[in-house]
């Protein structure tokens, strides 16, 4: 018995020390991965009640993505290699256009029928919006990416084929470069979508006459290079020196701009913010934007000026967001009352086309969340020379187990200045539920009724299925 306790005792005090041939090695960790996947499928048609022409559409879009992370040599402080992918795949079923009746061919690639729906998308498209390399070494704050990649800041959105930098010597100090192709439907697994904004370039069907779509230019390879370089601490001030230029594969400028962000929070209650954004081709103030924003424990109140000239072709669907040159002043809060929100604003705006013309607008909107209900309701007015537009809306949800239940609707009322057939209402109508399958597996799906004189009535049903793995 007592040898017993005697080995009982020695393996116990083997067990505790670093040295014994029983205790385990630490666990190291290098690598980690996250998987996620996501479907859907849409379906619409569109119909005006001024034309025979039906538009209808069945639509699957499916995303798949990988995160993997490595950590290689010292544990302490390691080189970290990262690698993201993303791939989509956009498939068109069915018919993309439909005539009412049994013809149900619109002629798209007919040049004489200048009046049918044209059909300017692909059916089936498989992209890859990400796809890069990381690397991060030890002892340094010094990031280097390699493949495609996402970017955007004051200077706008852009999807890039190449390489980008970063780097911070000091705490007040940093710097961030790139340089590389724009990667449009002509790369490797690219879409149009992924081109530089105001330019509409890609592939016409061999049958469809150019004559049919004059706002397409042909594809072509855009490079461009940027930077940004930061100085100073954002609760004092922080400016941000903006510079991106890309040009044509024939040396051709196509975008060339330059800008300023600054912001300074000097007190947890007070954020300032201002930028501008210049075309140094011929010295115009693009974009610029000033706000103060206070908080306090309640809620907040923000003001705000801001200036938008458009430099982006008319052709392209940019060209629907900013059509004229517009100043606007704005000012607005929320409040939180209990477990309700109340948030409003008041704008004045300003747009110069031939003439400048002045409106103003007013927002309201008021949400209460009471446990698994939610309810909110609001509305927008606009007058002035511009034309009238007033907007109300209501929205209702319920969790009822692991699913949520939720309804919406809306009312548009439209007084254009100009186009009198534009007046009049368009109303909107949905309802859907989002379930938590599992931890991993979500589903969804809704269906939405609009109408209004334009586009007549249109009908849009939703599904989708989301699944998120990770380690």
């Amino acid at each position: 018995m007592l040898s017993l306790l005697a080995l009982v005792s020695s393996a116990g005090a083997q067990t505790r020390s670093e040295r014994a041939p029983t205790a385990a090695p630490p666990v190291e960790d290098r690598s980690e991965w996250h998987v996620h996947a996501d479907t859907r499928f849409v379906a619409y048609a569109v119909q005006t009640p001024r034309s025979v022409v039906a538009l209808a559409r069945r639509r699957l879009v499916q995303t798949a993505g990988l995160v993997q992370s490595l950590r290689l040599g010292d544990l302490r402080d390691p080189w970290t290699v990262r690698a993201v992918l993303e791939l989509r795949l956009d498939q068109e079923l069915g018919d993309v256009c439909e005539r009412a009746g049994d013809e149900r061919c619109l002629r798209e690639q007919e040049v004489a029928s200048r009046r049918d729906f044209q059909v300017l998308a692909r059916l089936t498209r498989l992209d890859l919006p990400e796809g890069y390399v990381e690397v991060r070494p030890p002892h340094a704050d010094v990031r280097v990416r390699l493949g495609r990649q996402i970017l955007a800041d004051a200077a706008g959105f852009l999807r890039l084929d190449g390489g980008r930098a970063t780097a911070s010597a000091h705490p007040l100090v940093s710097v961030d470069v790139f340089g590389g192709l724009y990667a449009p439907e002509t790369s490797f697994a690219g879409s149009d979508g992924y081109a530089l904004q105001g330019n509409l370039r890609f592939e016409l069907p061999d049958a469809l006459a150019d004559e049919r779509a004059p706002f397409v230019a042909s594809p072509t390879r855009t490079w461009v290079i940027g930077g940004t370089a930061s100085v100073g601490d954002a609760r004092v001030v922080k400016v941000d020196a903006i510079a991106r230029e890309a040009r044509d594969e024939g040396g051709d400028l196509a975008a060339r701009r330059v800008g300023v962000v600054a912001r300074s929070r000097p007190h947890p209650a007070l954020g300032l913010r201002a930028h501008g954004l210049w075309d140094p081709t011929d010295g115009t103030l693009v974009d610029a934007v000033a706000e103060i924003e206070g908080l306090t424990p309640r809620g907040l109140v923000r003001a705000s000026a801001r200036r938008v000239e458009p430099r982006f072709d008319l052709g392209s669907v940019w060209a629907f967001f900013d059509v004229v040159p517009t100043d606007q002043l704005s000012l607005g809060g929320q409040l939180r009352i209990g477990r309700a929100t109340l948030a409003g604003a008041m704008h004045g705006r300003w747009t110069r086309l031939d003439e400048t013309v002045f409106d103003a607008g007013v927002e309201m909107s008021a949400d209460l969340r009471d446990g698994a209900r939610f309810v909110a309701l609001g509305g927008q007015l606009w007058a002035g020379s511009a034309g009238n537009t007033a907007r109300a809306f209501v929205d209702l949800g319920r969790r009822v187990g692991p699913v949520d239940v939720y309804a919406r609707a809306s009312l548009w009322h439209f007084d254009h200045p100009w186009q009198q057939r534009l007046h009049g209402n368009s109303v909107a109508a949905a309802a859907g539920a989002s379930a938590l399958l599992t931890e991993q597996v979500r589903l969804r799906g809704e269906l939405e009724w609009m109408h209004n004189r334009v586009a007549g009535h249109r009908v849009r049903a939703l599904a989708s299925l989301t699944l998120r793995v990770w380690r």
